[in-house]
């Protein structure tokens, strides 16, 4: 099962919220969250140079979806978001 780009953004929109509300972020999570963020939108960027089309052409296209997941999982190593 995979999850469309913009339901992952949604996730880790409601996931920081959630945690943001059950307790004050360490420095660490901030840090982390940051460098989340920062990864998304590199991997956004580098799948629309990849892939033809309109912004909206691309968020339904699955090749774009496919082109930005290799992005998150090649990268994930060089942005730890974990403790």
């Amino acid at each position: 099962m995979s999850i469309s780009w913009m339901r992952l953004a949604m996730l880790g929109a409601a996931l920081g919220a959630a945690a943001a509300s059950a307790q004050p972020l360490s420095p660490q999570d901030i840090i982390a969250q940051t460098r989340l963020q920062d990864l998304m939108r590199q991997c956004q960027r580098q799948a629309r140079e990849e892939v033809p089309g309109t912004p909206e052409q691309q968020a339904q296209s699955r090749e774009f979806h496919d082109a930005a997941m290799e992005c998150l999982r090649d990268n994930r190593a060089w942005y730890p978001v974990g403790r």
